[in-house]
């Protein structure tokens, strides 16, 4: 939005993501899921506190009240990015930049919409989303289920989320679940910058990863995903929000390769850090892509 300098606390991630350099040196007030600094943010006497749609924030926006604190709640689902977009554009002032934002956004998502019809990938792909927060050397079981803002990107795609049936809001999913489900693929959202983000130069510990998985879990080889190589990692942001169109293309050029293969995904990601964050673009933010040759042959190899 161009508005880094209105900003005058943040959550942790934030700092950690590594693409804020503006926000980066702001007060850190805590994060509405591990909780709050309520006196920091009293003492930063904020006009407004941006909070997500998702978590316990009821009693957060009790607590702020009672301060004197006023909120916001936007949404990190994509089938509500318009509408957030629009939101913070008139919350900042900057209405200009929020329709270049909104056009951008309408345009990628356009031409996805059209290639995945021209390319008739009606099949409806079963897929399984773990959700990565601790370093694990095993398959996350943590998920969610009908309420995932990922189910907007799959849906986009022709997929269908496994956990949907399963859970409504979020959970664990059992294994023997996951294998009796027999997924096509298997997405790995990596939450805390474990194997994948901004600050990797190499996909190194994102291929270990896979392999450790299979190696320490060799009943998971048995699964289509495994068995066809198509077992994913990738940065979480591209899940949710908006660069969720961003992670849709990511996900069309690896499971439809011959209707995506003239489309780079990473090119497309650069624009967005380029155009709208204002940073240098690096990082390993998927893996494998498959259309460089980063196949992790390895992956259940003789099973």
């Amino acid at each position: 939005m161009n508005a880094s300098n209105d900003v005058v606390g943040i959550s942790p991630t934030v700092k950690t993501r590594g693409y804020f350099p503006l926000m980066a040196d702001k007060p850190v007030i805590g994060n509405q899921f591990r909780g709050l600094n309520y006196g920091l943010i009293e003492k930063l006497r904020p006009d407004v506190v941006i909070l997500m749609d998702v978590g316990p924030i009821g009693q957060i926006i009790d607590k702020l009240n009672s301060l004197g604190i006023k909120c916001i709640v936007v949404s990190i689902y994509p089938s509500k990015i318009p509408y957030t977009i629009k939101l913070l554009g008139q919350i900042f002032g900057k209405e200009k930049r929020a329709n270049e934002l909104l056009n951008w956004w309408n345009q990628q998502w356009n031409f996805l919409e059209e290639r995945i019809a021209k390319c008739g990938c009606n099949q409806s792909l079963k897929v399984f989303v773990a959700m990565g927060f601790a370093p694990t050397s095993r398959l996350p079981t943590m998920t969610r289920g009908q309420t995932a803002p990922w189910n907007y990107i799959l849906e986009k795609l022709h997929m269908t989320n496994i956990a949907a049936s399963k859970i409504r809001t979020s959970g664990e999913l059992d294994l023997e679940y996951i294998i009796k489900s027999d997924p096509d693929i298997i997405i790995i959202g990596d939450w805390s910058n474990n194997w994948v983000g901004y600050n990797y130069n190499t996909s190194i510990r994102a291929e270990k990863f896979l392999e450790e998985i299979a190696s320490n879990e060799p009943i998971l080889c048995s699964i289509k995903a495994f068995k066809d190589h198509k077992v994913f990692v990738m940065d979480y942001t591209l899940l949710t929000g908006y660069e969720s169109v961003i992670g849709a293309y990511y996900i069309a050029k690896a499971v439809y390769p011959q209707a995506f293969k003239n489309i780079n995904p990473d090119k497309i990601l650069m624009n967005f850090f380029v155009k709208f964050l204002g940073v240098p673009y690096r990082g390993v933010w998927f893996y494998p892509r498959p259309w460089l040759g980063e196949e992790p042959h390895i992956l259940c190899r003789g099973r």
